[in-house]
């Protein structure tokens, strides 16, 4: 969660009169961020739960240790997103659950139906909410007991029954009767649940509906004996899916290895287990000229197989083998130097790439693998020192955003006359205090704030959104990014 991540991105605190400081700041994502701050003091969050904006307010309530009467009054503020992110803070209890329980808002009361605290009679009035989303929830809590997962087994909506069949805790006797229901996708959730019994899979198994034959040949606790059967039957999109499964046997994979399925067959090749295969049956499936593409992405490809894919006329052949981090040095040297664009790309995108190759190809013409060249972690010092004066932007700031760019090249890319490239110079995990305080004074707005908030925090923001997993298009918009990958979880109760 993105409390729990921001936390972790300040192992060295920022002082409280900072945060004070940014907590009055014109922009919306900035303030958010500091009421996430686990060291944010107790006016920097009054005033923050009394912000105008909600997407403020709401990481005020998710903070991990946000006061109890801070979440009280946040508990009644007029945007229901925010009563909801009140559930989903660390300090929710017993007495907030009894003042929200009451809500008349869907978005509320579906955070609630994941919280251990109402009370079971509330879940009991809430399992025959007027919406779906709401009953929804409420199955899926895994917080029902049999009783009423059973009388939620005949809902009306087929999401609330799929979300019925999904739930780890529902009983063998539910399932039997959720396997037989009218629509495919609560079937589907039966064959695909961990509980459901060797006699229900075998029932379903039999269905003249090919949607369900083929969801029972892909659940994860189908056995062979049934995988064996599904391996033989009418229709090809089931025994396509049967190679991926984690119980396929040898015996299996050398009666598909022989199908007259194209994708079948091709699946095989790309199977985890295609190393149980026998060796002159893999060497004939990977001789096959069908299956070029799946077998120049396999790591059991032999070499010698390889060769012929290299030459192949198939631009996408090459490129799959380009990627193949099995691949060997000596191809992807041929390849680098292919005329499809896409080829050359793949071997830049290859994490095994030799220094050497990627060296080479510095001298490309096109700019995107040149940037590619620049960004992949194998990328010597040489070359990044070549592509430091690069003439195109896109480059050098992949360079800049390098982990092996040093400080020398960061200092020379922060005097350069694009702001991009300055902003990700601000923005590289590597980045000295020196060159920040050149950029903290910086005439581009956004490269100003990036130098700013990395000066404060002692950390880049680069490194910052990395820790929490998400990009950096600008030194505020991620912030806002991840807090609308936290609000889709609620936000989807409402549609």
């Amino acid at each position: 969660m993105l409390r729990r991540n921001a936390q972790a991105c300040w192992p060295i605190p920022i002082p409280a009169p900072t945060l004070r400081r940014l907590a009055e700041e014109g922009i919306p994502e900035i303030r958010a961020f500091v009421g996430l701050c686990p060291n944010a003091d107790l006016p920097s969050r009054q005033l923050l739960a009394r912000d105008p904006i909600p997407d403020v307010r709401a990481a005020v309530a998710q903070c991990l240790n946000c006061p109890h009467e801070i979440l009280l009054a946040l508990a009644r503020d007029q945007d229901p997103t925010v009563r909801a992110c009140v559930v989903f803070s660390e300090a929710f209890s017993g007495e907030l659950a009894a003042m929200l329980g009451d809500d008349c808002e869907p978005v509320v009361r579906s955070a609630l139906a994941q919280s251990p605290f109402p009370s079971l009679q509330w879940r009991h009035a809430t399992a025959v909410d007027s919406s779906p989303v709401v009953r929804s929830f409420v199955a899926s809590s895994g917080l029902c007991r049999q009783g009423m997962l059973s009388d939620l087994a005949r809902d009306p909506s087929p999401l609330v029954r799929r979300c019925v069949a999904e739930v780890t805790n529902c009983g063998r006797d539910v399932l039997a009767r959720l396997a037989h229901d009218e629509d495919e996708g609560v079937s589907l959730a039966v064959a695909n649940s961990p509980s459901c019994p060797f006699h229900l899979l075998e029932k379903l198994s039999l269905s003249g509906n090919t949607g369900i034959r083929q969801g029972v040949a892909s659940a994860g606790n189908c056995p062979p004996e049934l995988l064996l059967r599904l391996a033989q039957d009418d229709e090809s999109c089931v025994r396509m899916v049967i190679p991926h499964s984690r119980h396929v046997t040898a015996e299996i994979l050398e009666l598909l290895a022989s199908d007259p399925d194209i994708l079948t067959r091709s699946n095989v090749l790309d199977s985890s287990k295609s190393s149980l295969l026998s060796e002159p049956l893999r060497e004939k499936l990977f001789a096959e000229e069908p299956l070029g593409y799946a077998a120049a992405g396999s790591p059991h490809c032999p070499v010698p197989i390889m060769g012929r894919l290299c030459t192949q006329d198939d631009s996408r052949v090459r490129a799959r083998l380009a990627e193949n981090p099995a691949c060997p040095d000596h191809l992807l040297s041929c390849l680098s130097l292919d005329r499809s664009r896409e080829v050359v790309s793949s071997v830049a995108r290859n994490i095994r790439c030799p220094p050497a190759i990627l060296s080479a190809m510095a001298g490309e013409p096109d700019n995107d693998i040149r940037a590619l060249v620049a960004a992949h972690p194998m990328c010597s010092l040489d070359t990044l020192r070549v592509l430091a004066i690069d003439p195109d932007p896109g480059v050098r700031i992949e360079v800049a955003l390098s982990t092996n760019c040093p400080d020398y090249l960061l200092e020379q890319l922060a005097g350069t006359s694009n702001p991009d490239v300055r902003r990700a110079v601000a923005q590289s995990p590597h980045c000295g205090c020196e060159v920040l305080h050149g950029l903290h004074t910086d005439s581009d707005d956004e490269v100003a704030y990036s130098a700013h908030i990395a000066l404060l925090s002692g950390l880049s923001i680069g490194r910052l959104c990395r820790n929490i997993g998400i990009g950096t298009d600008g030194p505020c918009s991620a912030f806002l990014q991840e807090f609308d990958r936290r609000m889709s979880r609620i936000g989807c109760c409402v549609q």
